[in-house]
Formats: structure tokens, C-alpha cells, sequence
């Protein structure tokens, strides 16, 4: 799993163990009914997903059927911004923040897949991105913007650099999963297999305890468009996901259908993806209110024009 999915799990199997030690009478139902009225369906479910996975992976125990009070369901239409606003945003940032921001919304990335392009995920010559591992653990192809191939040309040059510094210094490859690693061996060492976005600096890997480099952290891209939107005088809540909400509305306004979206945005349902409908802000202009509509019109369409026993009632 991500790591990522690791430490969470981890968070909500404390959760659960430091409630179990206050309540030794009750169990996971009752923990999971308890948290209904103050958290999400989603939330509730990752909570329900780490503790079963526990039971089962740890204990080697079933937890057997469960029946808890679900979180309530209150789907909120999540945040974007046009592409005026987004070109705000851009016009007050600069150097690999603006690139990385660019990119989010160009080509819909989530910012952990965006920081986790690989040099060969890039093809310049169909424009398109492979994103690995994706949420879920799947791989899609999203398209590459035209507008920042020479950028991220550059980019790559740039970590080049870093890449021939750490050959030079015998640094081990950056990270791969460990399935990855058995079978393509010395293959990792390959500049290909190198982040567009590497640290400056050499860190711990977390899980295997060797010292590589990794890519840019997160907190350096969010800190940026915080400040970007505030320069720009943007009032909206401005963070990495609002740009991946934002290329899906634009699609979305420019006549892409929901199930090319959602495969676009690696949704498993193009259930997921219809909450981008209610962000489109001239869906309330294009409606034509029943009001409105001229009777005359009404009859034309409700009737043939040779239906004579109609015309011969309403006086036609």
C-alpha cells in the first residue's frame, strides 16, 4: 500500500485502541456508531477499512458482521476556480511551484501524483502523462499540456543534474516498491526511473531506513498557491485538490461527456464524477424555467398538426 495509506491506518488503529481502553465492554460497531454524527461517510469508511485490516492482517481474526449507525451522506460541491482565476494564480507564482501548479491543473493530478511523476512517464511525442499507482492503485494516461512541454523539458534537464550527482556520489536509486525492485533489478538505476521533481536534499526512506533521494515535499506547493492567492486576491479556498476540481469543470464546460471524465480523473463510478455537474456555474442560466415557455409552443409540441379532432375543439 502507499505509504501514505500506511500511516493513516496506523492513526486509526490508535484511534480505536485508545477508545477500546476507556470502553474494554464494547467493540468496533459501537466505536464506529459513536463516530457517526461528527465525521463523513468516507471517513467513517477508512476508519472501518484500517480496523477490519488489522483484525484480519495483525490478529488474523474476522470481525464478523457489523451493524453501526452510518455517517451521514452530505455530498458538498467542492471548491474550484475558473480559468481566469486560475491564470490569476499563476500569473502571481514563479519557477518549480508554478510548474507544479500548472501541471495539477493541465492534466487533473492529484498532488501525490504529481509529485510522483517519473522521467519516463512523460511522453513529448503524444502529449500524454502515465500516471502510476494511482489512488486505488490503478494507472491511467492524462494528457500532457502542450503549453508546458518546454518547461517540462527543462525540468527534466534540471533533475538530470541532481541524477548525475548521485551517481557520481554512489547514492542508492530513487524508491521503488519492492515488487518493482526484484524484477527489474539494476534497470532502477536508469535516469528514466528519476522524479521530475527531486529534493535538493538526501532524506531517510521511512520504510526501508536507506538514505536517497526523494522527491520535493508537499508542503512546498501548498505553501506557494496559498500565498499566489492571496497576491492575487482570490477568495476562495485555495489549495493543490481545488486544481484538479478545476480541470474537471472546465471539461466539463467545454462539452467532455462524464464517462471520458471520469476515467480522465481515475474514478472507479462516473457516480464520483457527476458532483463536477453542480459546479458549472451557467447551468442555472442555460435552464429555461417552465414559465417561460410560450403555450403556443407548448400545443405545437404536444400535438400533430394533422390531428383534426384537436384543431377542430380549440378552434384552430
Amino acid at each position: 500500500m502507499a505509504f501514505s495509506t500506511e500511516r493513516t491506518y496506523a492513526h486509526w488503529v490508535g484511534k480505536f485502541a485508545e477508545w477500546k481502553r476507556q470502553n474494554p465492554s464494547e467493540g468496533l460497531q459501537e466505536w464506529l456508531s459513536g463516530m457517526a454524527p461528527s465525521v463523513a461517510p468516507k471517513t467513517q469508511a477508512q476508519a472501518l477499512n484500517a480496523v477490519v485490516f488489522f483484525y484480519k492482517r495483525v490478529l488474523e481474526k474476522e470481525v464478523g458482521k457489523l451493524d453501526f449507525k452510518p455517517a451521514c451522506r452530505n455530498r458538498k460541491i467542492p471548491d474550484f476556480l475558473t480559468e481566469r482565476e486560475c491564470h490569476l494564480l499563476f500569473g502571481q507564482m514563479n519557477g518549480v511551484a508554478q510548474l507544479q501548479a500548472q501541471l495539477m491543473f493541465g492534466a487533473g493530478l492529484r498532488k501525490t501524483e504529481m509529485l510522483s511523476i517519473r522521467v519516463k512517464d512523460l511522453d513529448f511525442e503524444s502529449f500524454t502523462i502515465t500516471v502510476r499507482n494511482g489512488k486505488g492503485g490503478k494507472d491511467r494516461v492524462v494528457p500532457l499540456p502542450r503549453s508546458l512541454s518546454a518547461d517540462l523539458k527543462e525540468q527534466c534537464e534540471k533533475a538530470r543534474y541532481w541524477w548525475d550527482m548521485d551517481q557520481k556520489q554512489g547514492n542508492p536509486p530513487p524508491y521503488l516498491p519492492n515488487s518493482l525492485l526484484k524484477k527489474l533489478g539494476s534497470q532502477t538505476a536508469e535516469f528514466g526511473w528519476f522524479w521530475i521533481f527531486p529534493a535538493n536534499n538526501l532524506s531517510v526512506c521511512p520504510r526501508s531506513g536507506v538514505r536517497r533521494r526523494h522527491h520535493i515535499t508537499d508542503r512546498c506547493v501548498s505553501r506557494a498557491l496559498k500565498v499566489a492567492a492571496s497576491r492575487a486576491g482570490i477568495m476562495k479556498r485555495v489549495h493543490p485538490h481545488v486544481l484538479r476540481h478545476s480541470f474537471a469543470t472546465s471539461l466539463l464546460r467545454n462539452g467532455m461527456d462524464i464517462r471520458s471524465l471520469a476515467s480522465l480523473m481515475g474514478h472507479k463510478s462516473t457516480e464520483t464524477t457527476e458532483i463536477y455537474l453542480h459546479c458549472l456555474p451557467d447551468i442555472g442560466v442555460r435552464a429555461v424555467s417552465p414559465l417561460d415557455i410560450s403555450p403556443s409552443n407548448v400545443v405545437s409540441a404536444a400535438f400533430r398538426e394533422d390531428d383534426r379532432e384537436f384543431r377542430n375543439i380549440v378552434g384552430i
